[in-house]
């Protein structure tokens, strides 16, 4: 399902290695910080990434 939204892949860098993600907006939030500052990410089922990784896009994010 990942590579069916390639459109929507964005670039990044985990643990120094290239790697592509999809990103949103968490759309549950209650307050302002929930709907602007929380993404969830989806990445492709052969992902090297782990929990606690930093994954670097324009911006960085701890999965």
């Amino acid at each position: 399902m990942f590579h069916q939204f390639a459109h929507r892949h964005t670039p990044c860098q985990i643990n120094g290695q290239a790697e592509a993600v999809i990103l949103s907006r968490e759309t549950k939030g209650t307050t302002v910080m929930g709907k602007e500052y929380v993404y969830n990410g989806l990445f492709a089922p052969d992902s090297i990434v782990q929990r606690g990784d930093i994954v670097q896009t324009d911006d960085q994010f701890l999965c």
